[in-house]
């Protein structure tokens, strides 16, 4: 049985989709979160795609219901997990393709993806906007792949709840909410630009970022602390030596070559 086992956190590098016009946001009734456990291939021969060693897909608008389902699809992808990290825990990955939904939905489910130290992906030719860049954000690997669009606007409120508040108290409750945003968004290694680039996109519409942008601000790339806390614990485990010849054959791996071709890095282990 192949077994893939991760030390380093270099994946995805495709381009995401450059766009910098506006386009409307829809203002339609949320619909439910999506998501399903794919495991692991049984058998994996040749070239190999990251969603072969098994993954969790979240699609659709995110909604508070979608936690329990998230939590247990965690607990279900770890079991059927194809690669590991030294420590032998399964790596969580995640797929997204969403439009948005709820804020503090997403913010919970962000910190549900960094608690299991999850890789989150955008998937091919798929969309990720409002508040799905909130669950992206808790990846410790964020990537998309080609095709991907990464959306953002300012934090909406629900008509129903928003419209019957006084304009002060509106402006507290905005306010209030806006703070739980940067703050996550800090919490989770992106840069203030990204939180300061969403409150200039009015709600009703949407702007798509460069990857360059994306990049910049942290939305795509590795979380650096958790990177830096990962590599020490395996540099005391295996020592220099050892450390730098897996984390060439995982390089190898990832970049999507046979594994023969990738053995030759562990050659002295």
């Amino acid at each position: 049985m192949t077994t893939l086992i991760k030390l380093s956190l270099a994946y995805a590098t495709a381009a995401v989709v450059v766009v910098l016009l506006y386009v409307y946001a829809s203002a339609a009734p949320l619909g439910e979160t999506v998501i399903r456990v794919v495991p692991k291939k049984s058998a994996i021969h040749g070239r190999t795609d990251i969603r072969d060693w098994g993954y969790i897909e979240i699609s659709g608008d995110i909604r508070k219901s979608g936690i329990p389902r998230l939590i247990a699809a965690v607990v279900q992808a770890k079991k059927s997990a194809g690669s590991y990290m030294l420590s032998g825990e399964p790596i969580v990955r995640v797929f997204l393709n969403s439009r948005g939904g709820e804020i503090q939905a997403a913010m919970q489910m962000g910190q549900i993806l960094r608690a299991e130290a999850a890789e989150v992906y955008v998937d091919e030719n798929a969309e990720c906007s409002s508040a799905c860049i909130l669950v992206l954000a808790g990846g410790i690997h964020r990537g998309a792949l080609p095709g991907a669009k990464l959306g953002i606007h300012r934090p909406l409120f629900q008509p129903e709840e928003f419209a019957e508040l006084s304009h002060l108290e509106s402006q507290d409750r905005y306010s209030a909410l806006s703070a739980a945003v940067r703050h996550y968004l800090s919490s989770m290694g992106i840069a203030d630009t990204l939180f300061d680039a969403m409150m200039n996109v009015p709600s009703r519409k949407m702007e798509f970022l460069t990857r360059e942008f994306a990049e910049a601000t942290h939305v795509l790339g590795d979380d650096p602390v958790y990177e830096e806390w990962q590599r020490a614990k395996n540099l005391k485990a295996l020592g220099p030596d050892r450390l730098q010849k897996l984390e060439r054959y995982n390089d190898c791996l990832t970049s999507g070559q046979p594994e023969p071709d990738c053995s030759q890095f562990l050659t002295g282990w």
